[in-house]
């Protein structure tokens, strides 16, 4: 009898171990997956306004862009002069992306490579998002994209 349950054991665990290696391989295929069509936490550059290309600021510090932050659901960026912060809802099943309560600092600036007003308000519209090959794309609807952003590692 004891034999039996020493063989039952082994048998178990191996089965456990068996089971355990195969979650973690399909946990590493949905991160990749994830990765790719993820939007929170990313630096994203903004490189088209309204159909208008956008030229890359002077001080990488004014280049305009923005970041979702999961940890406190608040957006961060830069509208080409001011920083801009708010909150975000996002949910990612349809595609929607709401950003929420938008305020900036008040420096005035002479030469931006973007209109910031038109920037903010563009923000303010948006309520659809699609990602494709690190593009980001900010949309009303079905709608012409709004405002096109591309995806940079290690920005802030």
């Amino acid at each position: 009898m004891k034999l039996f349950t020493i063989v039952l054991i082994i048998t178990t665990l191996n089965l456990s171990a068996c089971n355990s290696t195969k979650m973690n391989t399909n946990n590493t295929k949905t991160a990749d997956q994830t990765e790719s069509t993820k939007i929170t936490d990313i630096y994203w550059k903004l490189v088209t306004l309204e159909g208008k290309s956008i030229a890359d600021a002077e001080n990488p510090h004014d280049q305009p862009h923005f970041m979702l932050n999961t940890k406190d659901n608040r957006v961060t960026g830069n509208g080409g002069c001011n920083g801009f912060f708010g909150n975000y809802a996002l949910t990612e099943k349809g595609k929607l992306l709401k950003f929420e309560q938008l305020g900036s600092t008040k420096r005035m600036c002479a030469n931006t490579v973007v209109n910031e007003y038109q920037f903010m308000q563009t923000l303010a519209k948006v309520d659809k998002y699609s990602i494709k090959n690190k593009t980001l794309t900010l949309s009303v609807g079905d709608n012409s994209p709004l405002a096109v952003f591309k995806a940079l590692k290690n920005q802030q």
